[in-house]
Order: structure tokens, then C-alpha cells, then sequence
């Protein structure tokens, strides 16, 4: 899975607006950093 693809799952937990311009600009290690995380805490739906 790309960064980009992590980033828009992540986009995706909350229905905020302001969750999505904060992972918009966060940088790609961070994004990957979240986006384990969540896995391992099954915040991530589908997955």
C-alpha cells in the first residue's frame, strides 16, 4: 500500500473536516506511523 493510499484510509476514521486537513498535511512517516497504529487497534474499517 502506498502512502497516499494509508492516507486516505486514514482520512477516512473520522468524519471531521479538521481530521482531514490535519492528516492532509502530515508528513508521509507519520502517516505510516498512524496508520499502524490504527491497524493494530482495528480503528481502521475493512481492514
Amino acid at each position: 500500500m502506498t502512502v497516499e493510499q494509508m492516507r486516505a484510509e486514514l482520512s477516512k476514521v473520522y468524519t471531521g473536516e479538521g481530521w482531514r486537513k490535519k492528516v492532509a498535511h502530515m508528513h508521509d512517516n507519520q502517516i505510516i506511523a498512524i496508520y499502524r497504529k490504527f491497524l493494530e487497534e482495528n480503528r481502521l474499517k475493512g481492514r
